[in-house]
């Protein structure tokens, strides 16, 4: 379970900027401003709210939403990759180092038939 949890941060994080918490509970705040420069008497469109986006941006502005996180899926793309190589294999050595470690433990758990175990 941890594992995954750390592979859906990973992929939140690189994706949408924020943690999976984040990416539900965020605000709806995606979108463009207008913003205007009075010396050159000329105004732009700016994007706003792109650092972190939420299933509230990706429901209120979808197009923008996706676009910006295709745009972070590349960018982030190694980092990613070596980030849940990592989790993955760090998560393999944990399991068979403490192996013996949990059999043991599991033993005095046993007996006292809470149905739990390491």
């Amino acid at each position: 379970m941890a594992v995954a949890y750390g592979n859906l941060a990973i992929l939140t994080e690189g994706t949408l900027g924020t943690s999976p918490y984040g990416a539900v509970t965020g605000a709806a705040d995606l979108g463009y401003k207008s913003v205007a420069d009075v010396g050159l008497g000329a105004s732009s469109m700016t994007l706003v709210g792109a650092q972190q986006i939420s299933l509230g941006d990706i429901l209120s502005n979808p197009s923008v939403a996706m676009q910006q996180i295709m745009d972070n899926a590349q960018s982030n793309a190694v980092p990613m990759a070596i980030g849940a190589i990592t989790c993955n294999t760090g998560a393999k050595i944990f399991r068979k180092v403490m192996a013996k470690p949990f059999r043991e433990a599991n033993k005095f758990i046993r007996p006292l038939g809470l149905g739990v175990r390491l």
